[in-house]
């Protein structure tokens, strides 16, 4: 992360400022103020002296440049590409989080909206081993801290994280878990990334940075040696309530009942920082949108499509509206795409995207419907849009 943070243009807060509900208070109205949400680092964190937290680090063009992709080209193309085409080297190393801290209560974790019940880690990646493969998985998931050492993870029963974990189950064994924040930006990219969860999430990372990545080595599942902080603990067969939480769309989610977290080890590097993000916002909402398009572009490069570009809109979420920009539009592109991600709500496939709705205003479109599902229920239709440049005109000179 410290090599990403020297190509960032940071804004410095030199203000006290405390984290529950200071920060995301003081984005918020930056954001409304101001109309943009430039990357943050604050330098006076109430109750955490030693920390410098980060905030909106992961913009589009800075992932970019970080990945070494020219700004004119393709990111999602080239992202796309090295999936297929890049070797993952992966070393071994000693982790640079050498410093031990007495608990979570040491860190700048944040309370992020009003309503939250608690204070929660979003930033941090989870890492686990599937016992099946022993490939690592890395994820993001919402984090309740509810004491020093203990903390309640919401793993919904379809994500990789929560199958690891009932595997682990089956064994007579509780899943170890590390859990690092300020890694590799690749790193963050592989664990936000919807990939089989029998590839190395590491493997992807190092594929999709196209150079080598180090991890450590212990007893626990690997964590990047340059990370900021190191958590090693264990998932128990206990559960907890966690929720509500303001989540990306912009409303609080219902309580769930989730597996507790104990928490044996948490070490950091000297002078640390701490990436932030703030849920629903450009950080977060950029690892959706571009995960989404690296995948969806390999897919349909894979079965031989002809098109130029996957877009899926931070304004969208970054998951709910996909658009395709091919000189051929058709349904096979239609239905390749929507049968691929199920969670997109609306494809648009058309020759100019960057202009989807004047195209849709002038020329002729097909509609294709299919119900769009929702942990098993029924919510409304999926729309796939065609549009057709079948009719001329004569264009107006101005």
């Amino acid at each position: 992360m410290r090599n990403a943070l020297k190509l960032s243009k940071l804004f410095i807060v030199d203000r006290p400022i405390d984290p529950d509900l200071g920060i995301t208070h003081f984005i918020s109205k930056w954001s409304d103020r101001y109309g943009y949400y430039p990357t943050f680092q604050f330098n006076q964190i109430q109750n955490a002296p030693s920390f410098r937290l980060i905030m909106n680090l992961l913009k589009r063009d800075l992932l970019a440049s970080y990945l070494d992709v020219a700004p004119n080209v393709n990111l999602a193309s080239v992202l796309a590409n090295r999936l297929d085409t890049s070797q993952a080297k992966i070393f071994r190393g000693s982790s640079l989080a050498t410093q031990e801290l007495s608990g979570l209560g040491s860190l700048p974790i944040m309370r992020h909206q009003p309503g939250d019940v608690g204070k929660y880690m979003t930033s941090f990646v989870g890492s686990l081993i599937d016992p099946d493969t022993n490939s690592v998985n890395l994820g993001f998931y919402r984090i309740l801290v509810i004491a020093e050492d203990r903390a309640v993870i919401f793993m919904d029963k379809r994500t990789d994280a929560y199958k690891i974990a009932e595997r682990w189950r089956s064994r007579g064994k509780e899943a170890l878990i590390t859990l690092y924040n300020g890694g590799p930006l690749n790193t963050y990219l592989a664990a936000s990334a919807a990939i089989a969860p029998d590839i190395d999430s590491y493997e992807t990372a190092a594929k999709l940075a196209d150079r080598p990545l180090t991890i450590d080595d212990n007893s626990y599942p690997p964590a990047p040696t340059e990370a900021e902080i190191v958590i090693h603990g264990k998932v128990l067969n206990e559960f907890a309530t966690e929720a509500p939480f303001g989540e990306f769309k912009g409303y609080y989610s219902p309580e769930t009942q989730s597996p507790v977290l104990m928490l044996e080890k948490i070490t950091c590097r000297p002078s640390p920082y701490f990436l932030g993000i703030f849920c629903g916002k450009e950080s977060g909402l950029t690892l959706m949108s571009l995960q989404n398009e690296f995948l969806i572009f390999q897919h349909l490069n894979k079965l031989g499509f002809e098109f130029n570009k996957v877009s899926c809109p931070l304004g969208a979420f970054g998951e709910f509206l996909t658009l395709i920009e091919t000189p051929y539009p058709s349904s096979e592109i239609l239905h390749a795409t929507m049968n691929f991600d199920k969670r997109t709500k609306i494809v648009v496939v058309a020759q100019n995207i960057e202009y989807a709705l004047k195209e849709l205003s002038i020329f002729d479109f097909e509609v294709h419907t299919e119900p769009y599902i929702k942990r098993g229920k029924r919510q409304g239709e999926r729309l796939g849009i065609i549009v057709n440049r079948t009719i001329q005109y004569q264009w107006t000179e101005y």
